[in-house]
């Protein structure tokens, strides 16, 4: 396994156990081999989680564990892992009735992004409590997630881990763009950058993502991990990021 995959998989790996396996409305069982979880919302697969530790092949306890645990909520749920620090895991899947839901890439950078453009006249402060609404905000308009979701991710003991940094642009006091940074697994991870539609193309996440990681290089977090959108994913490797492996969601198929 190289450094790089096992940074980006445990930067990754403890954003989903900070904000959803430790989040109030959810059940959680951690083992050495894997995690289960439910987040309290039985539709909610995405984050309703067999999440595997290590290569899962021809080891079918784990979905019939998965499977009983998943049943008492009457929930549905994803299988994620990591390629390529899993291999042959998708295939092991596939023969159990288990079908690809999604596949999102993992990027990685030494030093800070190269932005082609970045917007400089807004405002950018590092969000505390009295900015979740404004967070939220932003959350439901450039994401479209539920509450369910967005508030998992800005719960208030949250802005009192200086792990986990929020950010805001305003522009004319009006929130605009947000991000969040992990500092975890020996890089910082970039969840969450989002802008409302109305400002988009201004170079404002690109801003705001240069901030924050100056302020992570400076605690000594110089190099970086996200999980892109396919939209997003050419943007990134523009400013220099690297692919280094994919977190990938699979799903039960029924009938």
């Amino acid at each position: 396994m190289s450094d790089s995959l096992l940074s980006a998989f445990l930067n990754i790996e403890d954003f989903y156990r900070q904000v959803y396996w430790t989040a109030p409305s959810a059940t959680t069982v951690y083992t050495h081999d894997y995690t289960l979880t439910y987040s309290g919302v039985t539709w909610l697969h995405s984050v309703n989680q067999l999440w595997l530790n290590v290569p899962a092949v021809e080891q079918d306890i784990y979905l019939r564990l998965a499977d009983r645990f998943f049943r008492k909520y009457s929930a549905e749920y994803s299988v994620v892992f990591t390629e390529p620090l899993m291999p042959a895991t998708a295939d092991w899947l596939r023969t159990h009735g288990y079908a690809e839901r999604v596949s999102t890439p993992i990027l990685m950078l030494d030093g800070l992004p190269q932005p082609t453009h970045t917007h400089t006249s807004g405002r950018i402060v590092r969000a505390g409590l009295q900015h979740q609404h404004d967070l939220l905000r932003i959350l439901y308009g450039a994401f479209f997630i539920g509450s369910e979701v967005a508030r998992c991710i800005v719960r208030p003991e949250q802005f009192e881990n200086p792990a986990m940094r929020h950010y805001l642009i305003y522009i004319d006091d009006e929130p605009v763009c947000c991000a969040t940074i992990l500092l975890s697994g020996g890089v910082a991870g970039v969840w969450n950058v989002g802008t409302l539609r109305m400002y988009r193309r201004r170079g404002l996440a690109s801003a705001l993502l240069i901030h924050a990681l100056r302020e992570a290089a400076d605690d000594g977090y110089t190099s970086s991990v996200l999980m892109a959108s396919s939209m997003g994913r050419r943007l990134y490797e523009q400013m220099g990021y690297r692919w280094v492996g994919h977190t990938i969601y699979y799903g039960l198929m029924h009938g």
